[in-house]
């Protein structure tokens, strides 16, 4: 795996997992499955080093995934200039919850607070010809971050 350079991480790169997975499983389940769909040696585009992901959301929570430390492998093009956030759910079909919003954001700032500088959240859409990570994820969480910076002075 290529190094992250965090002076050059410059983008909270944001996804949607295009799939709901089954609300009885916890977010270390859905990392799982997500980890062995980037490892299959069958898809497309062939297999990831690791999960593709720095943090996974589900629900309010979040966790690390791969380290920051590792460039990630979610934006194609652009991983070296950006942290992975994935959230578990299919923004095509519905719109993010207020508890994945905050979720996401209390991620980046965790990721913020790890490589020392601020991130601008944009969407794998940005960059690359698909759909993720829906309509609105992207807009709601720089409003979010917004509200918190203004209220809090950071």
């Amino acid at each position: 795996m290529k190094r992250l350079d965090h002076f050059h991480a410059l983008h909270a790169g944001l996804h949607h997992a295009a799939h709901e997975f089954p609300a009885q499983w916890d977010i270390y389940r859905c990392a799982h499955e997500i980890k062995v769909w980037h490892l299959d040696p069958n898809r497309d585009g062939g297999p990831f080093d690791d999960i593709g992901y720095h943090f996974l959301i589900k629900g309010s929570r979040f966790i690390p995934c791969r380290s920051l430390v590792y460039r990630g492998a979610h934006i194609k093009g652009f991983n070296d200039r950006s942290v992975g956030f994935c959230v578990c759910g299919d923004f095509s079909k519905r719109s993010p919850t207020s508890a994945e919003v905050s979720a996401v954001v209390s991620a980046i700032f965790e990721a913020e607070r790890t490589i020392g500088h601020k991130l601008t959240p944009v969407g794998h859409n940005q960059f690359n010809n698909t759909f993720c990570p829906g309509p609105d994820l992207v807009r709601l969480v720089n409003d979010r971050i917004h509200q918190v910076r203004t209220h809090s002075g950071v």
